[in-house]
């Protein structure tokens, strides 16, 4: 780990950039970029210098070791900053005092993560000050009460844990199907193990894809042998040694003596029974949420956790509601933002005048939105204005590589009101089309491309400007390109 810095005890023309993962690494090149020569402190709860998450899972048995950001896109993040605490947490925020040496800034309280430098004792908390503040503190998996027993996968640390689990031969149980449990059993299934999957919701990537195509992604489960359980609600993940009660009161039984399977996760079925998996290892992945929990008090989060901003990425005082604050594009709007304070990445929810709302969580939008970001912390140091118009926001997607298929999907479909009709290749390659219905106009909100390159392609291209009017009958043609149902004005 990184020698820790000694910092300054005054800062002038000072920075902090709470983060120190894609979104936090971007935004310091981005201020470096754009002219920004004094000092820029950054806080990272990670022990390792920024490395790309997504080859987490999608190579997970495969990589050796991270893909360091300094050497996939060539930002150093110990060379642009002029500190960086790694293993350090931020847990307060609160607004500098009057004739702090941060004038109108803010002062972060920080301190060090025990298990990250192996020190029962580390040193107690302390203070930063500077003009302006970063929040690009990411997200984190939820791990509900009780399942302390379970494995995640987030960090470098988890997936190094994973796969040395996953190189002795045993059961895999991974609860939830959404994009990270089913990427890991697509790598499960294919390195041997006997694996099951348990998800609450009646498809797999239910909350990503919605109901009907979650139905046809729920056959590649099958055909790589993989037990998929719908409708399948987790109660207890127990450890050897312990019982469990059913819902009627009745015990479940006790997981069985060492030697055996030391795990068993006990979960009720669509049919309202109450069943039981042995595992040699219990994958949790059932979601995640901003890691703002230490903001509570400080700042209005939104129902999810995240941070509401402008289109500039500054903070908002007083959301006008907690999860739709105020239209993007009215001048009079009631929110008010928050001098100095800015947020990027999986924290924020950023109000678009395209997409409405930009949430965090897109591997894009934690790469392209630190540009903006960084230009209004600019100006506001500068006494300026941000622009009266923020850049255009890329086509929001997300990728995935699992039962040996590339799958995108762009765009803001309403999972809950859109319709879904389908482009069929030859071979196994598909895409799903989100439509909406504005009496007799057609408009494309969405679209799910299953090795289907030529299509995600034009996707990301259509959707850039937000849903697009498209003439249905031509769009599910497959013999032609989809670009080719646009219906011009």
């Amino acid at each position: 780990m990184p020698t820790q810095p000694t910092l300054p005890s005054r800062l002038t023309r000072s920075i902090i950039v709470i983060g120190g993962n894609l979104a936090g690494l971007r935004t310091v090149d981005a201020l470096r970029s754009n002219g920004f020569d004094g000092e820029i402190t950054v806080v990272s709860d990670e022990s390792l210098p920024p490395y790309d998450r997504p080859p987490l899972s999608k190579s997970l048995l495969a990589n050796d070791e991270p893909v360091f950001f300094a050497d996939d896109i060539n930002a150093d993040l110990d060379a642009l900053a002029s500190h960086v605490l790694y293993a350090t947490r931020a847990v307060a925020l609160a607004p500098a005092p009057a004739g702090d040496a941060a004038g109108s800034g803010w002062r972060v309280t920080v301190a060090p993560i025990p298990a990250l430098i192996h020190d029962d004792s580390p040193d107690s908390q302390r203070v930063l000050t500077a003009d302006a503040v970063v929040l690009a503190v990411g997200s984190s998996p939820v791990r509900p009460t009780g399942w302390e027993n379970t494995s995640r996968l987030y960090t470098w640390d988890d997936a190094v844990t994973l796969r040395a689990q996953l190189t002795r031969p045993g059961k895999v149980v991974i609860i939830g199907a959404g994009w990270i449990g089913s990427e890991v059993a697509s790598v499960a299934a294919s390195a041997g193990h006997e694996v099951s999957v348990l998800e609450a919701f009646p498809t797999p990537l239910f909350r990503q894809l919605g109901e009907v195509v979650g139905r046809r992604v729920a056959s590649w489960f099958e055909d790589a042998g993989v037990d998929l359980h719908t409708g399948a609600r987790v109660s207890d993940v127990l450890a050897a040694g312990q019982d469990s009660p059913a819902g009627d009161g009745a015990v479940v039984g006790a997981v069985g003596p060492q030697g055996s399977a030391p795990f068993r996760v006990v979960f009720s079925t669509a049919q309202g029974t109450t069943q039981s998996l042995d595992a040699d290892m219990v994958l949790a992945a059932v979601g995640a949420r901003p890691n703002t929990g230490w903001l509570e008090g400080s700042l209005q989060l939104s129902e999810s956790g995240a941070v509401p901003t402008d289109e500039w990425g500054r903070v908002i005082a007083a959301p006008s509601s907690r999860e739709a604050f105020g239209s993007p594009d009215t001048p009079d709007s009631p929110n008010t933002t928050l001098p100095g304070l800015f947020a990027v990445g999986d924290c924020a929810l950023r109000r678009d005048a395209v997409h409405t709302l930009v949430a965090g969580g897109h591997w894009n939008t934690a790469l392209t939105d630190p540009d903006r970001v960084a230009q209004a912390v600019l100006a506001q140091l500068d006494g300026m204005r941000a622009p009266e118009h923020a850049p255009a926001t890329p086509t929001p997607y997300v990728f995935s590589t699992q039962f040996d298929r590339d799958v995108n999907l762009y765009g803001t479909p309403d999972l809950e009101h859109d319709e879904v009709a389908f482009r069929d290749v030859e071979g196994s390659g598909w895409s799903a089309l989100y439509l909406r219905q504005d009496g007799a106009t057609t408009f494309l909100t969405g679209v799910f491309t299953v090795n289907t390159p030529r299509d995600a392609a034009q996707a990301r291209k259509l959707l850039a400007g937000g849903p697009v009017v498209i003439n249905p009958d031509l769009a599910i043609d497959s013999t032609k390109q989809l670009k080719l149902a646009l219906v011009r004005g």
